[in-house]
């Protein structure tokens, strides 16, 4: 579990995304917690299917770097959203994460917020030296602010794709 001020990150195992996937309302249940019914709907679907995949070959000593944390609205003990990495670092060092949130919860700094805690994280890690965010949509203003909040710079390099990077302070 990461905490923040207003948020707490909850890694949820193989078994419990594919879970969430049958059904948001079992999830919730096993957990204890209310979660927001369309946090596995649409583009999220089809993430959290691809996390299953992933996970089912990868050590389990490794699925926090693959699996969808669930974002925990603190005041309301509410599941708000996810965030989470698409695998281990490569040899360089390099992770890339992705994220969405309820759509009630926009406009807050939520998603700022979880991802500054999760690369926080991250960053303890000795084999992660950068976190980037790639191919992020020239008209999705939302998501390059969330960016920019926690703490990542467009890569020049390769502005034409939006690709945002985070490098870890020596």
């Amino acid at each position: 579990m990461i905490t923040t001020s207003r948020l707490e990150l909850l890694s949820l195992s193989l078994s419990q995304l594919m879970l969430g996937l049958i059904s948001i309302k079992e999830l919730s249940s096993s957990l204890s917690i209310p979660i927001e019914e369309d946090l596995f709907d649409g583009a999220a679907h089809r993430a959290v299917n691809m996390k299953i995949e992933k996970m089912t070959t990868a050590s389990t000593e490794t699925h926090e770097w693959f699996t969808y944390w669930l974002i925990i609205h603190k005041a309301t003990n509410i599941g708000i959203g996810l965030v989470g990495f698409k695998g281990v670092p490569d040899a360089s060092g390099s992770v890339e994460i992705g994220y969405g949130l309820n759509e009630k919860y926009r406009g807050n700094g939520y998603m700022s917020e979880a991802v500054k805690a999760l690369v926080q994280w991250a960053f303890q890690h000795k084999s992660c030296k950068r976190v980037t965010a790639t191919s992020v949509l020239s008209t999705n203003f939302a998501s390059q602010k969330v960016l920019t909040n926690a703490g990542f710079t467009l890569d020049f390099a390769n502005k034409e794709n939006h690709n945002y990077s985070i490098i870890k302070k020596l």
